[in-house]
Formats: structure tokens, sequence, C-alpha cells
């Protein structure tokens, strides 16, 4: 009776012992995949340095993958400078410090409409740069969308999961100096 104890101790001791070796190992993969993905990262960013002065296209594919892999400061500063020597790009628009999450334009192509993080749509002038913003409600917004004549616009807040979920419709439109039309309908 007291080996039978024994053992059964034994073997409560190594079988906890076996679950923190396997907790600690899968931390440890974890962590060795992080690394693996930031190091495959700058080295892709790297690449894309060497490759722009002889193909510029390969160097932006070589951006974009580098930020896919995993978004490190490397990789966004690759893209950057590609698409900075980009013939196709003809400026940045800047500002709102938000992530943009959407984005449409007029149908004249003189105006830009984004939607960021944070709860603002942004109509930009894409000839001059310039931005007039609106903030919609407390909630995340979705699904922005322009009348055909780009005169209205239209944003529903709240999540976009079943036509039942939908809280508040947004509608803006532009005055002479900047937004300042805002209706809201439930």
């Amino acid at each position: 009776m007291l080996l039978t104890r024994a053992a059964i101790a034994v073997l409560a001791v190594l079988l906890a012992a076996a679950s923190i070796a396997a907790v600690v190992a899968v931390q440890q993969r974890q962590l060795a995949l992080e690394q693996r993905d930031i190091a495959t990262s700058r080295q892709l960013a790297a690449q894309a340095d060497l490759q722009a002065a002889t193909d510029l296209r390969a160097a932006m594919s070589l951006s974009l993958a580098a930020v896919a892999v995993r978004d490190t400061h490397e990789a966004r500063a690759s893209l950057a400078r590609r698409l900075q020597q980009s013939r196709s790009v003809d400026r940045f628009l800047t500002g709102g410090g938000s992530a943009v999450r959407s984005a449409v334009f007029r149908p004249n192509g003189t105006t830009l409409l984004t939607g960021a993080a944070g709860d603002r749509l942004s109509l930009w002038d894409t000839a001059a740069g310039s931005t007039g913003s609106v903030p919609i409600g407390e909630a995340g917004w979705s699904q922005p969308s322009l009348s055909p004549d780009g005169r209205l616009l239209a944003a529903v807040e709240g999540e976009i999961l079943a036509p039942r979920c939908i809280e508040w419709v947004w509608l803006v439109w532009p005055r002479r100096g900047g937004l300042t039309g805002v209706r809201s309908f439930r």
C-alpha cells in the first residue's frame, strides 16, 4: 500500500513536470515563430532596398511581402521608400493619425472619402491634398458610400451583421467651405 502511494506521488510529480515542460515548449515555439517572422520581414525589406535601383516593381513586391510577413518598422520604411520612388504615386495624403479602414472616390475623381479608426470620416481634395473631417458617433462605423453625383455621403454606425443590427445611418453632405451638414436616422 505504501509503495502504491509512493508510486502515485512520483507519477503525479512527473505529470506536473511534463505539463510545465509542455507549456514552456509551446511558449518557446511561439516566440521562435515570432522571431522568425521578424527576421524574414527585415530580410525582405533589405532585399527590396537592394533591388530598388534595378527593378522597382520587384522591390515594391518585396516591400509588400515584408509588411505581409510581419509589420515591422523596417518593412514599413522600405514600402514608404518604394512608394516615394514610384512614378505612379502622385502624392501622399497625410493627417488624422488613425489607420484608414476604407476609401471611396467621388465619381469625378477630385475627392476621396476615407474612413479611419476613431470614428472619423474625411473628405480629401485630391488635387490640393487638403482635408475636412467630420466625427460621427461613438461606435465604429462601416459601409461608407457616395451617391452617384458625389454630393451625398452615407455611413452606418455599428456593425452590419444582419439587417436588424444597424444602429444609425449618418448622412453627410458638403457645403461651401467644408463639411457641415450632418443628419442621423435610427
